[in-house]
């Protein structure tokens, strides 16, 4: 038996995040034109949101990746965690697999499996 839980934090804007939210929230707005509501959501906590960012910067500038894989590998990412479970089976290649793993291991299947 599983269960998830659900919470609803309220997206961050410029005017009242903290002042480290603020300062990352601005430059994606200069930078992109808008604020992601997935940035707004992690301001409430902003040192998830610089980890985020620093992590995305220094995966597009060292992965090795040319930007057409860097965007599949995003997109693969944004499919999988937008898929209701019960669809997941078919994204990772049978029923005996239901978690949201990207690094399909047996070790990793077995501590995911559900």
């Amino acid at each position: 038996m599983s269960s998830e839980y659900q919470f609803s934090l309220l997206p961050k804007t410029i005017d009242n995040a903290e002042p480290r939210a603020q300062s990352a929230l601005d430059n994606a707005r200069k930078q992109l034109g808008f604020v992601p509501n997935m940035y707004a959501v992690m301001a409430n906590s902003p040192g998830l949101l610089e980890s985020y960012l620093h992590g995305y910067t220094l995966f597009r500038a060292e992965s090795g990746f040319t930007p057409a894989e860097q965007e599949i590998v995003f997109l693969t990412n944004c499919v999988s965690d937008h898929q209701p479970r019960e669809r997941l089976p078919l994204l990772h290649g049978g029923p005996q697999f239901r978690c949201r793993c990207y690094v399909q291991s047996a070790a990793r299947r077995d501590r995911c499996r559900s």
